[in-house]
C-alpha cells in the first residue's frame, strides 16, 4: 500500500482527494482490499454498480465479447448497438440514442443538440438549477450549479442561467424569447440528494410547451433503477425532450448515452457529433448485459424489500439524533442532511468500520446501495452504521 500510495502521488496528476485504501477485488456489495480485509460497500462506483461488482453476467458477456472484437469505428455498423439503443428506447421514450462514455459527455450532446435546435430561432439561453451537477467538461460544468465546480477556469459557456430547484417562480423570472432549454436533474445527487417535487416537474412541463423550450433531464446517476422506476422520470408523468444516461449502463464499462426524442432527431445530422469509443463492442455487450439482467432478476420488483428496510432504518435513526436534520429518500437513494461536519466524520468512521458510505455537498450522508443488496449485507450496512452513529453523534 505504501509503494502504490507513493507511486500514485508522484506519476498520477493530482485531482482526487484519495483514500488510504486500495481494492483490488470486489463481488456483489463486498469488496476485498489489498491486504486481504472486506469492506461492504453502499456506494459502488460512484453509483456505477447498481448490479454490485462483477456482476456475473456482466462479467460473462465482457469476457465473451473481448475474445471476438473490442473496438471498431463508428462508421460501420456496430450490431450491439441497435440491440442496447432499442432496450433503451422500449423503456423510456420514441426517439433514438447517441452513444458516448460517459454521463458528462452525454450532457455535451445534449447541450450540442438543443444549441442546434434553438440557434434557427435565436434561442441559445439555457436555465440549469444551483445545486446541480452535470460533469466536468466546459459545457457540462458551466451547467453545474456549484460555483466550487467552475470557479477555477474562469470564462466558460455564455447564456446560463441558474434558477432554484422547486421554485418556479425562480424559473419563469429567467425565461426569454431567447431560452433555448430547461435542464434538471429530478434528483440532486452531488448537491445532498435533494427531490424535485412532482408540482414543479409538471410546471416545468407547462413552461416548456408554452414557451417552446426543450426539456433535458440529467439522469445519469438517476436512470437504470436507482429512483424504483427505471428512470426517475417515470416517477412524474412527465417526458423529456432529451435525456442524459451514463453511470450504471454499462455495469462498470465506460459508457454514455443521449436518447433525443422522435420529434427532434432530425435536428443532428451526420458530421454534427461523433465519439470514438462511444458505443464500442465491448461496452454494449456489457449494457445489453446490464439491460438482460434487470429483466431476468426482476431487479425493480425485487428490491423493493431491502429499500422499504432501508427506509424504515434511516428515518428511525433521522428521528434519533438531533445532528441529522432531514432525511430524503428516492428508491435506493438516500441523503441524512447533519449539522457542522458530522456527515464527513461519520463517512471516514464507517471506512474504517468496514463500510462505504459518500459525504456530499459538505454535510449530506449519500448512501446509494446496489439494488440486489442482499438482506444479510443490509442489515450488517446498517449495523455499522448505528454503531458509528452511537459514536460520533454521543
Amino acid at each position: 500500500m505504501k509503494n502504490i500510495k507513493k507511486d500514485v502521488l508522484k506519476y498520477v496528476l493530482g485531482t482526487y482527494i484519495r483514500k488510504d485504501i486500495a481494492f483490488v477485488s470486489g463481488k456483489g456489495s463486498r469488496l476485498k482490499t489489498i491486504d486481504g480485509k472486506t469492506v461492504l460497500d453502499f456506494f459502488p462506483g460512484w453509483g456505477v454498480s447498481n448490479l454490485g461488482h462483477c456482476h456475473k453476467n456482466i462479467v460473462k458477456a465482457i469476457r465473451d465479447q473481448a475474445k471476438k472484437i473490442i473496438h471498431l469505428a463508428n462508421i460501420f455498423y456496430i450490431p450491439d448497438q441497435a440491440d442496447v439503443a432499442k432496450g433503451i428506447i422500449k423503456k423510456s421514450f420514441p426517439g433514438q440514442v447517441f452513444f458516448s462514455n460517459s454521463g458528462t459527455e452525454a450532457v455535451e450532446c445534449a447541450i450540442k443538440t438543443a444549441k442546434a435546435w434553438g440557434k434557427p430561432q435565436g434561442k441559445l439561453e439555457f436555465i440549469s438549477l444551483n445545486r446541480s451537477f452535470h460533469g466536468r467538461t466546459i459545457g457540462s460544468v458551466t451547467l453545474t450549479g456549484q460555483e466550487t465546480y467552475r470557479s477555477a477556469f474562469g470564462s466558460l459557456m455564455p447564456n446560463v442561467k441558474y434558477a432554484d430547484l422547486n421554485d418556479i417562480k425562480s424559473v419563469e423570472n429567467l425565461i426569454s424569447r431567447k431560452t433555448c432549454a430547461i435542464i434538471i436533474e429530478l434528483v440532486q445527487g452531488e448537491g445532498g440528494v435533494r427531490i424535485a417535487t412532482k408540482s414543479f416537474v409538471k410546471k416545468l412541463e407547462n413552461i416548456s410547451r408554452k414557451h417552446k423550450i426543450l426539456l433535458i433531464f440529467d439522469e445519469v446517476q438517476t436512470g437504470f433503477g436507482r429512483t424504483s422506476k427505471f428512470f426517475a422520470y417515470q416517477n412524474y408523468g412527465v417526458k423529456p425532450h432529451i435525456m442524459c444516461l451514463g453511470k450504471a449502463i454499462a455495469g462498470g464499462v465506460a459508457m454514455g448515452a443521449t436518447v433525443i426524442a422522435k420529434d427532434i432527431t432530425s435536428i443532428m445530422k451526420p458530421g454534427m457529433h461523433a465519439s470514438t469509443f462511444g458505443g464500442n463492442y465491448l461496452a454494449c455487450a456489457a449494457a445489453k448485459a446490464v439491460l438482460r439482467t434487470f429483466e431476468e432478476d426482476n431487479i425493480l420488483q425485487n428490491m423493493k424489500v431491502v429499500q422499504k428496510e432501508l427506509k424504515l432504518f434511516f428515518t428511525k435513526l433521522s428521528k434519533k439524533y438531533a445532528q441529522i436534520t432531514s432525511f430524503r429518500s428516492l428508491g435506493m437513494m438516500y441523503g441524512l442532511e447533519m449539522k457542522d461536519d458530522f456527515a464527513s466524520k461519520i463517512a471516514d468512521q464507517a471506512l474504517e468500520n468496514g463500510l462505504i458510505i459518500n459525504c456530499t455537498a459538505k454535510n449530506v450522508l449519500r448512501i446509494m446501495p446496489a439494488l440486489n443488496l442482499s438482506l444479510k449485507d443490509c442489515r450488517k450496512g446498517m449495523k455499522i452504521i448505528e454503531k458509528v452513529f452511537s459514536h460520533v453523534c454521543r
